[in-house]
C-alpha cells in the first residue's frame, strides 16, 4: 500500500490505468529483469529501475553524497542508468556515472518530456532534452 502521497497518486494513476492494459501486456512487464547489465561503445552499463538494490529506491538527487559514493562503489560497472524519480540527474562519482533519464511520460520537475541522450566513445558525452511545450 502506498506509503505517502507520492505514492498514493502514483497508486490512483495505476489503479486508472489498469484497465487500460493487456493482461499480456502486464505480463511482459512483470517478466523483466529488474536489472539489465550490458556493454556499449566500451562502456559498461547497468540499468535499473530504481537503484542497483531495489526498484523503489531511487539513485538520484534524493540520495546523499556519501550514499551516491556507495552506489558507486557496488555498482560494477561505469554507468547506472536509473529512472523511478522521473527527474533528471547526473552526478560523477569515483569515475562512475550516475544517471537518472528524467521521464516522457511523467517528468516530475517541470512541464513537458525529458530525456536524456547519451554518446559513447572515445569520450562519454551527455544531455538532457527538455521538450517544453510537447503539443506543438
Amino acid at each position: 500500500m502506498p506509503r505517502n502521497d507520492v505514492e498514493r497518486r502514483c497508486y490512483a494513476e495505476f489503479i486508472r490505468l489498469r484497465p487500460h492494459i493487456s493482461d499480456g501486456a502486464a505480463a511482459e512487464v512483470a517478466a523483466l529483469p529488474e536489472q539489465q547489465r550490458g556493454e556499449l561503445g566500451g562502456y559498461r552499463l547497468l540499468c535499473v529501475h530504481g537503484s542497483d538494490r531495489r526498484i523503489d529506491k531511487p539513485a538520484g538527487f534524493m540520495r546523499s553524497e556519501a550514499e551516491l559514493r556507495g552506489i558507486a562503489e557496488r555498482i560494477d560497472a561505469d554507468i547506472l542508468l536509473c529512472a523511478h524519480t522521473h527527474t533528471p540527474f547526473a552526478a560523477s562519482v569515483n569515475g562512475r556515472l550516475i544517471l537518472n533519464v528524467g521521464s516522457v511520460g511523467r517528468p516530475q520537475d517541470s512541464p513537458g518530456p525529458c530525456y536524456c541522450l547519451l554518446r559513447l566513445g572515445d569520450a562519454l558525452e551527455y544531455g538532457f532534452r527538455k521538450l517544453r511545450d510537447h503539443a506543438e
